[in-house]
C-alpha cells in the first residue's frame, strides 16, 4: 500500500510554522496523520532550513520521518538534477516535485506530511484540515520503491539526516 504525500506550501518564511502550530492543537482529533511532519523554509537569501516538525529523540528514530526527510532534502538541498532523475527513475511523481520546486521559489515555507491511511488515521482528514488554511496543497502517492530507495540511507548523500539542516537552494 502506498503512503499518501501531502505537502502545503506557503508564499512566506513562516506560514509552515503557523499552520503546524494551529493544526497540533487541532490534533486532538485522533484522525489526523501528523506523525511525521518535515517543515522547510526559504529565507530572502535564499536559504533553505529542513527540520523535523517534532522534536527529540523521536524524530530521529521515526523511519518515515527519516524517509520524509531524506524526500525533503533531495527536492529542496541537494544541487543539480540526478538526485530529481533519480526518485522520478524509482517512481517519484515528476509533475509533484516540479510543482514544490516552483511553489519554494523566493522567500516561503512548506509543510511535508507522510500519511498511512488505517482504521484509525485518514490522510483526507488530514489533506480537509489543512485545506482551512491559506496555502497551497500538493499531493501525490509514495510508491514502497521510492520509500525502499529513501530508507536505504547509503544511496542518499546527506549529512544531518534527522536534525535541523540548512542549505542553498538550487
Amino acid at each position: 500500500m502506498n503512503s499518501e504525500l501531502i505537502v502545503m506550501t506557503f508564499p512566506d518564511q513562516h506560514g509552515a510554522d503557523t499552520v503546524l502550530a494551529a493544526m497540533r492543537v487541532m490534533r486532538k482529533s485522533p484522525i489526523l496523520c501528523l506523525g511525521s511532519v518535515v517543515v522547510a523554509s526559504r529565507d530572502p537569501t535564499g536559504e533553505i532550513t529542513v527540520r523535523p516538525g517534532q522534536e527529540g529523540v523521536a524524530a530521529q528514530e521515526d523511519r518515515d520521518m527519516q524517509i520524509l526527510l531524506a524526500l525533503t532534502d533531495l527536492i529542496l538541498c541537494v544541487p543539480g538534477p540526478d538526485a530529481i532523475d533519480t526518485l522520478m527513475d524509482v517512481g517519484m511523481d515528476g509533475r509533484f516535485v516540479s510543482e514544490i520546486t516552483t511553489n519554494m521559489k523566493g522567500e516561503s515555507s512548506a509543510l511535508f506530511v507522510l500519511a498511512h491511511g488505517d482504521e484509525t488515521l485518514d490522510p483526507g482528514e488530514t489533506r480537509r484540515a489543512l485545506a482551512l488554511f491559506r496555502g497551497k496543497i500538493h499531493q501525490t502517492s509514495l510508491p514502497p520503491e521510492v520509500e525502499a530507495y529513501l530508507s536505504d540511507r547509503d544511496s542518499i548523500p546527506l549529512e544531518g539526516v534527522g536534525s535541523v539542516r540548512s542549505c542553498l537552494s538550487h
